[in-house]
């Protein structure tokens, strides 16, 4: 191996380490960065768990309160696009006892 060929290896080596030493410290910021989000977004969860709010999905009618899971009384299933499809609901039970609104029969 002759000198010229060390230089060369060497300056490859040089640049090498600058470029990784860069790319360290753009990793370094990034992960700062991502840490800082992560921060702001589980202070922004405690907020909407505090003042109990939520998307639609997390109680109330709509959503906003945490009674209910989803809505009130969601009924139904799912659908595979995220609609519901209605629940087939048994006929009310006509009672026996003759309703106070209904004419009386003679015979």
């Amino acid at each position: 191996m002759d000198a010229e060929e060390k230089m060369r290896l060497r300056d490859e080596l040089r640049a090498a380490n600058a470029k990784a030493a860069e790319d360290a410290i753009k990793i370094a910021k990034l992960e700062g960065q991502l840490l800082e989000a992560k921060d702001f977004n589980s202070k922004f969860m405690d907020l909407r768990q505090v003042h109990g709010l939520g998307g639609a999905g997390e109680g109330g009618v709509h959503g906003g309160g945490r009674e209910t899971p989803g809505g009130a009384h969601r009924g139904g299933r799912e659908t595979p696009s995220g609609g519901r499809e209605a629940q087939s609901r048994p006929r009310p039970r006509r009672s026996m006892r003759p309703t106070s609104h209904a004419p009386r029969r003679s015979c």
